[in-house]
Parts: structure tokens; C-alpha cells; sequence
């Protein structure tokens, strides 16, 4: 059974990443507005090769990634104090 911080970690995890994504959709409503909600227009340009905003978004989620690794792998040595440390990549972005 996990522990209270524990828990506490998860959930501020899930908060921090609910808000990025949030924060990362309000664009793409905006271009689903304009191509007048069709889906295959939207993915028709989604799916272009020199789409700047796919490659912004590839990009955050690889350098959350890394981040989250290289933190958790140099502080793993202080248990579940580790979590906490790894956080601070996703409150940095």
C-alpha cells in the first residue's frame, strides 16, 4: 500500500501533466475551429512534413522524458525522495 507522500506525488504528477496538456490543446482547438471541425482536414494538416507544431510538441514530450530520467538516476539514491526531485522537470517546462 503506498504511502501519503507517495499519493501526494502521484497526484501532483497528474495535475502538472493534465495543465500541460491543457496548455498544448488550446492550439490545436483553434485549427480544428478554422478547418471547421472536420476531422480529416484537421489531420490532413497535422500530418504535413514541416508541421511546426507537431514537431514543438515532439520535442516537449523528449525533453520531459530525459529529464525525468537524468533526475531520477542521479538522485535515486535518496528512495522516495527521488520522486519528488524528478518533478522538477516537469514544473521547469
Amino acid at each position: 500500500m503506498p504511502n501519503t507522500f507517495e499519493l501526494l506525488t502521484i497526484a501532483a504528477y497528474a495535475v502538472t501533466l493534465v495543465t500541460m496538456l491543457l496548455c498544448c490543446a488550446l492550439p490545436l482547438f483553434g485549427i480544428l475551429q478554422q478547418e471547421g471541425y472536420e476531422s480529416r482536414t484537421f489531420l490532413k494538416w497535422y500530418a504535413k512534413k514541416r508541421n511546426m507544431l507537431r514537431t514543438r510538441y515532439w520535442l516537449l514530450a523528449l525533453c520531459l522524458v530525459l529529464v525525468t530520467a537524468l533526475l531520477g538516476l542521479c538522485f535515486c539514491f535518496l528512495g522516495e525522495f527521488a520522486a519528488l526531485i524528478e518533478a522538477v522537470g516537469y514544473v521547469g517546462s
